[in-house]
């Protein structure tokens, strides 16, 4: 599950989850595990709203 995006261009990550999530009720029964991809040249607004709303994503290596 998705839970942020961070691109170099921003000041900070954009959260996909409510601010107040824990980490606990996020990994609640499941083995606990941190997974990044990296999404090269791909816009990072054009990947957040696509998580955000559950659409495809981008291509990785997109212009």
């Amino acid at each position: 599950m998705p839970i942020a995006v961070v691109a170099q261009q921003w000041d900070e990550a954009r959260a996909l989850i409510p601010g107040s999530t824990t980490v606990e009720s996020l990994f609640a029964n499941l083995e606990k595990q941190l997974f990044f991809k990296y999404w090269c040249q791909a816009n990072p607004e054009t990947v957040f709203d696509a998580l955000l709303s559950n659409s495809p994503l981008p291509s990785r290596y997109a212009a």
